[in-house]
């Protein structure tokens, strides 16, 4: 019985490696607290809830290697971050959709709060990350701007005529036309999205990204077809002694 038990429960094991489910939720135009659940955070992080002097009065640290990760609406065209300097403070690095965009620097003699820095973002749905390399980092808030829309240039150029003497045209013979070569046709390199089934509802001009994303690491697969062979091989041992007795 125990055997079946360890059997069963390394099967279950194994499904939740191979296929991990994973929530998030999108978000518009406006001022978020670190605090807000919508902001997910991996790593070890600490909160300071008594900072008057801080937008909030509250911010979070950390000291060792941490992640914050934030998803965008179509309709954000720039993404602000409020943080602190200190005198322990060290370098954090922020990337969209797993590009990096700019590694910046935490450091100061003395603390200064409500520091800010402004990073403009693609048009589109957004994966914003940031990266604490290991030094203390300390932050505030994330501002989230809308997108705007920029208006092309048009330009208008004034024609004035004048009446002037004109000949007799001559007649010109019409030319035959020339047939050229057939165009030739450009395949159109379609980009996938950074999320995988994803449902997109239409909200007002624009689009949200709404539901669940379905994500699958490489390493975790392998790591649970290694366990499924093994629940596989004890449950044809067990089937064996069974059948031998």
């Amino acid at each position: 019985m125990r055997r079946i038990i360890l059997s069963l429960s390394l099967l279950f094991v194994s499904l939740c490696l191979i296929w991990r489910v994973e929530a998030i939720t999108p978000l518009g135009p406006g001022y978020y607290q670190y605090s807000n659940a919508a902001l997910v955070h991996s790593g070890s992080w600490t909160n300071v809830t008594s900072d008057t002097a801080s937008y909030g009065d509250s911010y979070t640290y950390s000291a060792s290697p941490s992640r914050v990760t934030i998803y965008t609406l179509p309709t954000v065209g720039k993404f602000g971050l409020y943080y602190i300097e200190t005198n322990s403070g060290g370098l954090f690095e922020i990337s969209v959709n797993g590009a990096p965009v700019g590694i910046y620097s935490a450091y100061a003699p003395s603390a200064v709060r409500n520091k800010y820095l402004e990073v403009p973002l693609p048009y589109g749905t957004n994966k914003i990350e940031m990266y604490s390399v290991g030094a203390l980092f300390l932050y505030h808030a994330v501002q989230l701007i809308a997108f705007t829309p920029t208006a092309a240039a048009v330009n208008v150029t004034a024609v004035v005529s004048f009446p002037t003497h004109t000949p007799t045209p001559t007649h010109t013979p019409t030319p035959t036309p020339t047939i050229g070569p057939s165009p030739t046709l450009t395949p159109t390199v379609t980009t996938t999205p950074n999320f995988i089934a994803r449902a997109t509802i239409p909200v007002g001009d624009g689009y949200q990204d709404v539901g669940v994303v379905y994500q699958i690491n490489a390493g975790e697969v392998v790591t649970g077809i290694l366990l499924l062979l093994l629940v596989a091989f004890e449950i044809f041992r067990l089937i064996r002694e069974a059948w031998s007795e």
